[in-house]
């Protein structure tokens, strides 16, 4: 019964050691850097990352409306 506990504390330790040196060692301003340049050099839309596709044909939040579609506000200039 130990044994396993004590495995999988270890996995766990080792996982969160990991995610914290990942965090710590990746370079996100050079890869921020580098999509911006992409971006500006093929003159499409930054992406927004933040955003859901739906392409529903029923709004649920208000049905008496129609529909919006928020790829339409993604790349709206």
């Amino acid at each position: 019964m130990i044994k396993p506990f004590v495995s999988f504390v270890l996995v766990l330790i080792l996982m969160v050691f990991v995610m914290g040196s990942h965090y710590l060692l990746f370079p996100h301003k050079k890869t921020t850097e580098s999509m911006l340049n992409i971006t500006s050099l093929t003159h499409i839309s930054s992406l927004s990352l933040s955003l859901s596709y739906d392409e529903s044909s029923f709004n649920r939040t208000y049905p008496e409306m129609p529909t919006l579609g928020k790829m339409d506000f993604l790349y709206e200039r």
